[in-house]
């Protein structure tokens, strides 16, 4: 059983009390502190301390020193006679440079070493009260992880009942991880839901009307509109798929022509003898005439004329007479 952990402040008072159940008695164990003192207020825990302050009192003499160096320098010329006077010169101003560059560092470090310490001193109080503290979290994870689980259930539900009253499938909704957060309120998961449904509906029927369309199209141009259905459905503008319908039945057409010729030219001339067709310049017999009576049954006007347009196409002749 993990131990109740409950947080109380004072009306009354500025206090904070931070009550736990003791795993092995069920004893309450108070520990109760001042609210400034869990905000660790220098004013209740004081720290003797005063603003960084450097005292210099020789700064203009020696600032003094340096422009007379400089003066006496600055228009100093490099000489193959002076070359060796120029190097030791140098060789001294570096030295003079670096003395007072480390001197500088020495004193920094001074400074900055009661700082250090201060900062040492407050890091290891804080890692006590992170060591506290995550001790009481670890312990709550699981908690938390359940809370999420339940309001990521709670958001499932919400969505398929939201989706079934609007026609959608719910796995059309894009889910954000973030409506499982707690700085996610219902109100904000829920308009963002139904702004996505809405949007799926409008979709829906623009898809649908533009599958109205390219049926329509299909059937005038007699082609099988499946694989245009397909394009629509990876968002393939619908201009662009009238376009390549109409593209379509001008190939097919095209090619119609084109293999009609080519049997036409590749046929020998026939004749009809008698119940037969033979060739008229050998006089072979190229096949049998027949004919046939043929029933169908449950024909629509617009299969008819589907079967009709192909008859004349292969220059069949035929005779159509209604039964009923």
């Amino acid at each position: 059983m993990m131990p109740k952990i409950t947080l109380m402040r004072s009306k009354q008072t500025t206090r904070s009390v931070i009550v736990m159940t003791n795993k092995t008695n069920n004893e309450l164990v108070k520990f109760d502190f001042p609210d400034k003192a869990i905000k660790f207020n220098f004013q209740d825990y004081p720290v003797d301390f005063k603003p960084g302050e450097v005292s210099f009192p020789t700064y203009d003499l020696l600032k003094d020193r340096i422009d007379a160096l400089h003066e006496e320098f600055k228009d100093w010329t490099v000489t193959p006679e002076s070359l060796a006077s120029s190097k030791e010169q140098a060789k001294n101003l570096k030295a003079l440079r670096d003395s007072i560059n480390a001197s500088r560092i020495n004193i920094t470090n001074q400074i900055k070493e009661p700082a250090n310490e201060f900062k040492h001193q407050i890091d290891s109080l804080i890692k006590v009260i992170d060591e506290t503290r995550d001790n009481i979290v670890s312990q709550l994870q699981p908690y938390k992880d359940k809370e999420k689980e339940d309001k990521h259930s709670q958001h499932i539900k919400f969505i398929e009942k939201a989706c079934k009253a609007a026609g959608v499938a719910p796995k059309e909704i894009e889910y954000d991880k973030k409506w499982d957060n707690k700085s996610t309120r219902n109100p904000q998961f829920e308009d963002a839901v139904n702004q996505q449904i809405y949007l799926l509906q409008q979709n829906k029927k623009i898809v649908e009307s533009n599958q109205k369309i390219i049926t329509k199209t299909a059937d005038e141009l007699k082609l099988d509109p499946t694989k245009y259905f397909d394009d629509l459905n990876r968002d393939q503008p619908l201009d662009e798929i009238l376009e390549a319908m109409k593209n379509e039945r001008q190939y097919l057409d095209h090619l119609d022509e084109k293999q009609d010729e080519k049997i036409k030219n590749d046929q020998p001339k026939l004749v009809k003898k008698g119940d037969r067709v033979v060739d008229a310049e050998t006089g072979e017999v190229k096949d049998n005439l027949y004919t046939i009576q043929l029933t169908l049954p449950d024909i629509t006007q617009k299969q008819l004329k589907q079967l009709s347009d192909f008859l004349a196409a292969k220059e069949i002749k035929f005779k159509a007479k209604r039964i009923k």
